[in-house]
């Protein structure tokens, strides 16, 4: 992959772990202690983005 393209590819994974974890993390958090969805599922859905977008784990839920 070109050197631009690679750059554009880091930029963009990048908004996207931002967006995750200052946007929809907190929201599915919220959503988990309101009971809309199990507290597994929430669980379930972090690990699973935060594998595919490359974010180190943490318990630090909004």
């Amino acid at each position: 992959m070109p050197a631009i393209e690679l750059s554009e590819a880091r930029k963009s994974r990048g908004e996207l772990q931002s967006w995750y974890l200052t946007s929809l993390r907190p929201k599915v958090a919220s959503a988990a202690r309101s009971g809309v969805v199990t507290a597994a599922a929430a669980a379930a859905l972090d690990r699973q983005l935060c594998v595919f977008l490359d974010i180190p784990e943490s318990r630090e839920e909004g």
